[in-house]
C-alpha cells in the first residue's frame, strides 16, 4: 500500500495502521446504516402486527378409519381446538392453545409446510403436514376443504390422510 509505505517505517506499524483504518471504515458504515436498519425493522414489525388475525376454531372428530393407530388418540366425538394466524390471505401459523386436545396435543404435535390460503376472505383451502413424535419421518397430511370462516358459525372440514392409507380421520368445524 503506497500510503502505508510513506507513513510507516516497519511492517508492524503498517499492520497497526491498516487495522485502525479498517476499524474506522467499519464504524463509519455501521453508524451510517444503523438508522436505516432500525427503521426497516420497525416497519416490518408494524406491518406484521397490523395485518395478522387470530381465529380460534373448534372441530369435532366425525370419522376415524380402522387403520388409525391408537397412538393418535383420535376418538369419534372428541373436540379439538386450534388457533390459526392469518396474514395477507395466507395461514401463517397453526397454534395449539388447549392442552385438553387429544389429537392436536402440544406435547407431541407440530405443524409444518403450511400451504393454506384464504379465498374471498371466507374460505380456507389447502394443506399442511402434521408431525408427531411417535411417527417420525412419516408425513401425515391435513387437507383443509372449504372451511368457511366468514360467519359467526364456522362450516367446513379437515381430512387427515395417513401415508398409504388415504383419509382416515375427518374433522368438522363446530
Amino acid at each position: 500500500m503506497v500510503l502505508a509505505e510513506n507513513v510507516v517505517e516497519n511492517e508492524e506499524e503498517e499492520r497497526i495502521l491498516l487495522e485502525i483504518i479498517d476499524k474506522q471504515i467499519l464504524e463509519n458504515i455501521i453508524t451510517n446504516l444503523s438508522p436505516q436498519i432500525s427503521k426497516s425493522k420497525k416497519e416490518v414489525a408494524k406491518k406484521n402486527h397490523s395485518n395478522s388475525k387470530e381465529i380460534d376454531l373448534l372441530f369435532k372428530i366425525v370419522f376415524v378409519g380402522s387403520r388409525v393407530p391408537l397412538e393418535l388418540n383420535a376418538k369419534l366425538g372428541n373436540i379439538e381446538k386450534l388457533t390459526i394466524v392469518i396474514e395477507e390471505n395466507k395461514v401463517r401459523e397453526l397454534i395449539i392453545k388447549d392442552e385438553n386436545n387429544n389429537l392436536f396435543n402440544k406435547n407431541f404435535a407440530s405443524f409444518k409446510n403450511i400451504k393454506i390460503n384464504l379465498k374471498n376472505n371466507s374460505f380456507l383451502q389447502g394443506k399442511n403436514k402434521l408431525l408427531l413424535n411417535q411417527f417420525k419421518g412419516i408425513d401425515i397430511i391435513m387437507w383443509w376443504q372449504n372451511l368457511d370462516i366468514s360467519g359467526d358459525k364456522y362450516i367446513g372440514k379437515i381430512d387427515i390422510e395417513l401415508p398409504g392409507k388415504g383419509p382416515q380421520i375427518k374433522l368438522e368445524a363446530i
